[in-house]
């Protein structure tokens, strides 16, 4: 089973599009979220929802502590929001995978890691349809909320969603 840890715009995509429940049903992998993810997501309403999530065990959160030097290794390198910052130092000290809806944070992760290494929520709504949890139709519909609600993803073909 493949770890995965959910950056802060991608878990905040994925509470607006309702899907974010879902994750604990995707096949072949296991996600968490940080502390540092977690005090990024300021919205009350969201934030509720994430932590109804993390005590049900939709998500697991990350209690692996990352040293100071480690965290700050990679907030250095990258230049990056703590969120992204945590979830690279993760990825570079256990190996998981990041979902991730930062462009920047992608570009390091695919320069410095490769592209096995990272995804994001138009990857999961893309999943959820492939493994069955969703409609195709809720996956387009997903991904437009997404995007009104403010996220900065790539214009996409809907087939990309439901293929």
């Amino acid at each position: 089973m493949s770890i995965v840890i959910l950056d802060a715009c991608s878990v905040i995509n994925m509470v607006n599009a309702g899907i974010i429940k879902k994750l604990k049903l995707i096949n072949g992998y296991s996600f968490y979220i940080g502390r540092l993810v977690l005090e990024e997501c300021l919205d009350i309403e969201k934030r509720e929802v994430i932590e109804r999530c993390l005590s049900d065990g939709v998500v697991n959160f990350m209690n692996e502590d990352l040293s100071i030097s480690e965290f700050s290794s990679v907030s250095n390198k990258y230049n990056l929001g703590k969120g992204e910052s945590e979830c690279i130092a993760y990825l570079a000290k256990k190996g998981t995978i990041v979902c991730t809806d930062d462009n920047k944070a992608r570009k390091c992760i695919e320069r410095d890691f490769g592209k096995d290494y990272y995804f994001g929520s138009l990857y999961v709504l893309r999943e959820l349809v492939r493994q069955k949890l969703i409609t195709c139709d809720e996956s387009i519909k997903g991904h437009a909320i997404m995007v009104i609600s403010g996220a900065f993803l790539p214009k996409i073909d809907e087939s990309y969603l439901c293929n």
